[in-house]
This record gives structure tokens, C-alpha cells and sequence, in this order.
């Protein structure tokens, strides 16, 4: 007997293996339709690319974690998300930077897509 690797548990780890590369490729799949959905968006164009201050004057002091769609979809296709809660902790930076620049909503009862509506938007004057 030589105590050796037992060959079916090397199957098992394979097998193993290869159902989570899929389950992950899977979560990606439906990551990148998710952030391409919200480059559509009309209401998230200001968060399109990265925010510069030559588009909004300030705000890299103001937003200390600046976070964009075009980032989290390099991230989502480099596999940088192992997990959903992963992705959505960046999301939230999108919504906390667009609080930290624009202020609170206040009584407009909206999401996070105000806030581009609120402080004008990139490129031609004006949203809407």
C-alpha cells in the first residue's frame, strides 16, 4: 500500500473546481449586464467614466473614494468580485460620492440617479 493521493478525490476537487469556475462566471455574466444596464441610464452618465474635477470642480475634495460604472466593469471582467456583496460595496461608493458632492436628496424621495440630475451632467449644458 502506498498511502498515495487516492485518485477519486483529485476527480471530486476537479469537479469542485470547475462547478465554482462556473458558478463565477456565471455572477460575472450577470455583473456586467447589471453595470451595462446602468451605462444605458441616462441618469448615471455623470458616473459613466471617472469623475474629474474638470467636469465638477471639487471633487476630489470632496469624494474620497471616487468610484465609476467604466471601473466596475473593468473589475467585473478582470474577476476582481468573488462575490456579490464585493460589487455592491463599490456601487455604494457611487451613491456616497454622489451624497458627498451634491448633498442629501432631500424630500425628492429618488435614488442615487438624482444626484446627476441635481448637479448638471457632462458635456452638452444640462440634463433631462
Amino acid at each position: 500500500f502506498d498511502g498515495g493521493s487516492g485518485g477519486g478525490g483529485d476527480a471530486a476537487t476537479a469537479s469542485m473546481i470547475a462547478e465554482e469556475d462556473h458558478a463565477l462566471r456565471q455572477q460575472r455574466m450577470f455583473l456586467r449586464d447589471v453595470v451595462t444596464m446602468l451605462l444605458y441610464r441616462k441618469q448615471w452618465r455623470d458616473f459613466s467614466v471617472p469623475v474629474s474635477d474638470d467636469d465638477f470642480p471639487g471633487y476630489s475634495k470632496k469624494v474620497t473614494d471616487p468610484m465609476d460604472l467604466s471601473t466596475l466593469l473593468w473589475r467585473v471582467d478582470s474577476g476582481l468580485y468573488l462575490t456579490v456583496e464585493a460589487f455592491l460595496k463599490d456601487v455604494h461608493l457611487i451613491v456616497a460620492a454622489a451624497k458627498a458632492f451634491w448633498g442629501e436628496l432631500g424630500d425628492k424621495g429618488g435614488g442615487g440617479s438624482d444626484a446627476a440630475e441635481r448637479g448638471g451632467s457632462r458635456g452638452s449644458g444640462g440634463g433631462g
